[in-house]
């Protein structure tokens, strides 16, 4: 592929995939600088169903100074089109040192059939950047214990 028709190809990709414009630096969606990649999951099995409560995972995180607000996210204004930042979800938490996002806590649900299926049941996703592996674990072994649930590597 030649130099004009790459430019042309990634021109398109800014503008229709993510939505650009004329605003190739404004990204959809913005990221740590480091690649987070899944640890393991918070979680507490009982009868082969997950039953931790959202809302527990809510109350603990929220307290939790070892927990910040993680980076945001960027997304169009159905509206006009102009760049907006995003609202996050209370479930969301990251952790970081020294001003970099180093771990991510995501709260996951899950679905089971039948009339007594809850909405508010699942598992904590917990991700980390690579070299903060014993870091985010500890944090995260600290939350299991606190809600009497498992930590689970993957």
């Amino acid at each position: 592929m030649n130099l004009v028709a790459h430019r042309i190809v990634i021109a398109f990709f800014c503008t229709i995939v993510l939505g650009c414009g004329n605003q190739a630096s404004t990204p959809l969606i913005m990221q740590p600088k480091t690649a987070l990649h899944m640890l393991g999951q918070i979680q507490i099995l009982k009868d082969d169903r997950q039953v931790l409560r959202r809302a527990d995972w809510i109350a603990i995180a929220a307290n939790n100074p070892a927990l910040v607000d993680p980076p945001p996210r960027m997304g169009r204004n159905p509206a006009d089109g102009k760049p907006m930042q995003l609202r996050l979800p209370p479930d969301d938490r990251a952790i970081t040192i020294g001003g970099e996002f180093v771990g991510a806590f995501r709260w996951s649900s899950y679905e089971y059939p039948g009339p007594d299926w809850e909405d508010d049941l699942g598992v904590v996703v917990v991700e980390c950047a690579e070299g903060h592996e014993e870091h985010v674990k500890k944090i995260a072994l600290e939350f299991a214990e606190t809600m009497s649930a498992d930590f689970v590597i993957r």
